[in-house]
């Protein structure tokens, strides 16, 4: 049996944080309840196109969709995170573990509409992201706006 040894590995960036935040997992163990509560078909009987194409498909039906779902790892959090504005300034307090973020006060250079409130958010990872000689990593996380 051919058994690969091109592994993702993921390595705490501080000592001691196993307790606290366990390391990433796979996008495809947290399929949400709502994606297979959905069925397959808009209605109970299959409708085909002129050329034979299904007309009343739903999501569910479509390979991409679902990839987009299970592709990757998920990073969790450990602890619930409780953010409050007071007198137009940005507080947030966590009960447990690692420092889980930073608050960034200077806007991106990417313009934020007036609606939004200009402080980002700017998370601790815990853990890095080891691949292969050769692998390369997308990482998905907005970080940071100038970064799109």
């Amino acid at each position: 049996m051919f058994k690969s040894k091109n592994k993702i590995q993921f390595i705490p960036t501080t000592k001691g944080i196993e307790p606290f935040v366990s390391p990433p997992k796979p996008a495809k163990n947290y399929l949400p309840s709502w994606y297979k509560q959905i069925p397959g078909f808009n209605q109970k009987k299959i409708v085909f196109g002129p050329k034979g194409s299904l007309l009343n498909t739903s999501v569910k039906m479509c390979m991409p969709f679902l990839d987009s779902l299970t592709t990757g790892y998920i990073f969790e959090t450990w602890t619930d995170i409780h953010i409050k504005i007071i007198d137009d300034k940005v507080q947030f307090h966590y009960a447990t573990g690692p420092e889980i973020m930073k608050v960034r006060d200077n806007k991106s250079i990417i313009p934020v509409d007036d609606s939004y409130h200009p402080v980002e958010f700017v998370w601790q990872e815990q853990w890095d992201v080891k691949t292969p000689k050769g692998w390369k990593i997308r990482n998905r996380i907005c970080k940071n706006m100038e970064t799109f």
